[in-house]
């Protein structure tokens, strides 16, 4: 991993994450703000990525920086959601669950054999998902289209969390676990 932590690319990971203030703000006044804000959160979760490997300023502090991003807009939204009823609170437990199993593997894999985790395609694509989810209110989409994206983001959310754990486990299961980043 090259370069300095301080970086263009981890700027605009950790612009991200304070991003969940004015999308909660536009939330709860009902703003249409939040499709500028929502937007610019879902562009910024690609360009930090793609900015990091095209300049080659990937780091070890970056690939944390990332996830807790996304976490934490995440998290905001939806405590906001559940405390104002929206959705239950297990989906609530099972979003934490999922992100604080993801934090220990690869603690875990780090401290002990090197290895470098990376976000995988299908999280990314529950993130997409839940803001959509969030969206579906203030365009008053009818209860069962909210209803189908939500178990999209439910699903997605599962198969990101089986997809993390198949990856660690073949790295567990090589002969001697190279260091490298999955």
């Amino acid at each position: 991993m090259k370069g300095s932590i301080y970086n263009i690319p981890n700027a605009i990971s950790l612009a991200r994450a304070f991003m969940a203030l004015p999308i909660l703000m536009c939330i709860k006044s009902n703003s249409s703000f939040v499709f500028f804000w929502v937007g610019l959160a879902v562009f910024s979760d690609w360009l930090d990525g793609h900015l990091a490997r095209k300049w080659q300023l990937t780091s070890d502090v970056g690939l944390v920086i990332d996830p807790l991003a996304d976490f934490v807009v995440i998290a905001s939204i939806m405590t906001y959601f559940t405390r104002h009823g929206i959705v239950g609170p297990g989906l609530w437990w099972l979003m934490f669950f999922r992100y604080l199993s993801i934090i220990i593997a690869c603690l875990y894999l780090f401290i002990n054999f090197g290895v470098k985790s990376r976000s995988n395609f299908l999280g990314k694509c529950s993130v997409c998902v839940f803001s959509l989810y969030g969206l579906s209110f203030l365009f008053d989409f009818n209860y069962s289209i909210q209803n189908s994206i939500l178990n999209a983001f439910v699903f997605s959310l599962i198969l990101s969390w089986i997809q993390y754990y198949r990856t660690y486990i073949k790295v567990l299961c090589q002969p001697q676990c190279p260091q490298q980043a999955i």
